[in-house]
């Protein structure tokens, strides 16, 4: 038993590792500055290359999405753990999914993009990891009262294929470029790194991370639900990581915010993380989480990466996003309100 222990810490460790130093690269090599690989940020870059909004310097087929996709798909269909499974309250996961979109929207980022921007100086991106830290242990004090989306049962097969395929399809995509397919010309949009390293990083972060079960968000509800340090660990290795990552590369720039966008509404973005955490800790996991369930034939965490798809079409559609001048009064109201639905979600849920 010991042994196996040892393993799963050091398979969660080699997560963290990859995280950290994979997203430096990309970033090294054209991924936008202290994003890495942000799952928020890729996934309205997805949903603007489909059309689903109109901001032209958001279009763009991310690679390192479809690689954590499949890589999971790929690992769970090798250990013959592909579980097709589902018909956990559908329509509040994906609720759930665009508010942790909101959230991140808010904030400028997805937890792994707030590890980046800590480990590359950014202090004051600190309140968004209080905030984070903050609506987890909301999300737990649910969770401990017997908050529950219902029982997983197994569902049709190609229930559980449907996200992996339309990974397959979007990489399909970024090869034979349709017409239909929609590219920015300026902005973040333009900001990539080659194509073949951004999958093959995707494809090894998300086939490790599947078999760790890392999750940033899972590292701290953990910890805060039972005292378990096991995921935590690799939240230390992402950082530390990272850290040295910068430092290699000579891009470590302490200072209160990390880039010239950075939002300075420190208040929002404690409450825009504090969304990400409390909406995610329901869910089961944070958007890095679900694009790896989804990935393995959780045909909710589906439904939830359906959730996030949308969640960055209304970002931009109805301005949510924060931006160099501060978080925008639709988005404040969007966190209000998905605060609301929250609480609303987990009082209505609870099992008797």
């Amino acid at each position: 038993m010991k042994k196996e222990y040892n393993w799963t810490l050091l398979s969660v460790i080699l997560s963290g590792i990859l995280l950290g130093v994979g997203g430096v690269v990309l970033e090294k090599y054209g991924n936008p500055f202290r994003t890495g690989v942000c799952v928020s940020c890729f996934m309205e870059n997805i949903a603007g290359s489909l059309g689903l909004h109109a901001n032209n310097r958001m279009q763009y087929i991310r690679p390192e999405i479809i690689g954590f996709i499949l890589g999971a798909f790929f690992i769970s269909i090798l250990r013959r753990e592909f579980n097709v499974r589902g018909g956990r309250a559908p329509f509040t996961r994906f609720v759930l999914g665009i508010l942790m979109m909101i959230g991140a929207g808010v904030y400028l980022g997805c937890p792994i993009k707030l590890f980046y921007r800590i480990s590359g100086g950014e202090v004051m991106s600190l309140i968004g990891l209080s905030g984070l830290i903050a609506g987890v242990w909301a999300g737990g004090k649910y969770i401990k009262s017997g908050f529950s989306l219902g029982e997983a049962s197994q569902s049709k097969r190609v229930e559980g294929i449907f996200i992996p395929l339309l990974a397959f399809i979007l990489l399909l995509f970024i090869f034979i470029k349709p017409s239909f397919i929609l590219q920015s010309v300026s902005g973040p949009g333009t900001s990539f790194s080659p194509v073949y390293l951004s999958l093959f990083i995707g494809l090894i972060i998300g086939g490790v991370c599947y078999y760790s079960r890392y999750c940033v968000l899972g590292s701290i509800s953990n910890f805060i639900l039972g005292k378990e340090m096991t995921l935590l660990y690799g939240s230390f290795a992402f950082l530390i990581s990272a850290f040295l990552s910068y430092l290699f590369i000579k891009d470590f720039q302490p200072g209160t915010i990390a880039y010239q966008g950075s939002s300075p509404s420190y208040i929002w973005d404690f409450l825009g993380m504090g969304l990400v955490g409390f909406s995610g800790s329901l869910a089961g996991g944070c958007p890095f989480r679900q694009l790896i369930l989804a990935g393995s034939g959780d045909s909710d965490a589906g439904v939830t990466v359906l959730g996030l798809l949308a969640g960055g079409a209304m970002l931009q559609n109805f301005n949510l996003n924060s931006s160099a001048g501060g978080a925008t009064f639709n988005g404040q109201i969007a966190v209000l309100s998905g605060f609301a639905l929250c609480i609303l979600i987990g009082l209505t849920s609870r099992e008797t």
